[in-house]
């Protein structure tokens, strides 16, 4: 892999300026999309819709590694820039293309196990990546597993958003705005939160796993991995969901179609904004669930990287005369 070389972290709470401001680019493209009903203004959206949380969140990533060497101390981040980096790339273009050959191998989409079935098959490819990007890294601490997996769980979220708002874009919506600001509150603004909790559970699982500088599958890390799996599952049937909730709200037929596709055919105005604020409210609380357990074991990573640096501290002092 090669060694990273220091360099300037982004520092504080960038990513929060970042997001905010970015959130606010956002919207007001959609708006004036919606003025002026300029086709070509529409990728422009749902790419800024699509890598605006994935990119504020891996600046916070940033900011929690030390840029170490080529071999960092115990109780330091093994984690670089190049690393990250290439781990937010994979995650996103190698995951996603991956998913999308074993699914379309693998899963019947009219089967009812579908969201099951993709579940399993994205969070196993997440976790694969996460094991050939770490190969050879010599040092393995909860903590930046954690961080690894964030990175390629965000990597991933951004180019599957971008695909299902290009996607909703080219059904042939009446409205394409519309379209796209559903997918993109469902997809672009909060599916990066549950891919990046994730694979950043599971990673650290399996870097807390490693011993004598290899990674280890252990049913710790089988454990972690069922988990995501079914937040992941369940978080992808809130749009089934939403779907039939927004069509018996306007007295349409309810059918199997809409709990497998997850969205509505050319939906009215009501029709969006009851799916839109059913499909928030399931994923909102999902992620209460994961960021629940996401703090739960970042807090056990930094205590354990606490430990190790004053057990490494303590080695390099020596005894104390």
């Amino acid at each position: 892999m090669g060694s990273d070389q220091p360099t300037t972290r982004p520092s504080g709470r960038v990513w929060v300026q970042v997001l905010l401001i970015g959130l606010l680019i956002w919207l007001a493209g959609i708006a004036v999309t919606e003025f002026t009903r300029d086709p070509i203004l529409i990728p422009g959206v749902f790419l800024t819709g699509s890598f605006l949380v994935p990119f504020s969140l891996m600046l916070w990533v940033f900011g929690q590694t030390d840029w170490g060497g080529t071999a960092p101390p115990v109780g330091r981040s093994a984690l670089g820039p190049s690393r990250l980096l290439l781990a937010f790339a994979l995650g996103g273009a190698v995951g996603v293309w991956c998913s999308a050959l074993l699914e379309n191998l693998l899963v019947r989409i009219a089967a009812l196990s579908y969201y099951l079935d993709v579940a399993v098959v994205e969070e196993s490819v997440k976790l694969t990546l996460v094991w050939l990007i770490a190969r050879r890294l010599g040092w393995y601490s909860r903590r930046d597993g954690m961080l690894l997996g964030a990175t390629v769980g965000l990597g991933f979220a951004a180019f599957e958003s971008a695909g299902y708002a290009f996607h909703s874009a080219a059904l042939g919506h009446s409205d394409k705005v519309l379209a796209v600001f559903l997918t993109q509150v469902s997809r672009g603004l909060l599916m990066p939160v549950g891919h990046g909790l994730w694979t950043a559970m599971v990673a650290g699982a399996l870097f807390a796993a490693a011993r004598n500088g290899r990674l280890r599958l252990t049913w710790n890390v089988l454990g972690w991995l069922l988990i995501a799996i079914g937040l992941h599952m369940f978080w992808d049937m809130a749009s089934g969901f939403s779907a039939m909730f927004a069509a018996w709200t306007s007295g349409a037929p309810v059918t199997k179609e809409q709990f497998l596709s997850g969205r509505l055919m050319d939906p009215n105005f009501r029709e969006g904004v009851y799916y839109a604020l059913a499909v928030t409210l399931l994923l909102l609380l999902n992620a209460g669930i994961a960021v629940s357990l996401w703090v739960r074991e970042w807090r056990k990573a930094n205590r354990e990287q606490a430990v190790d640096s004053d057990v490494a501290t303590s080695r390099t002092s020596g005894p104390v005369q």
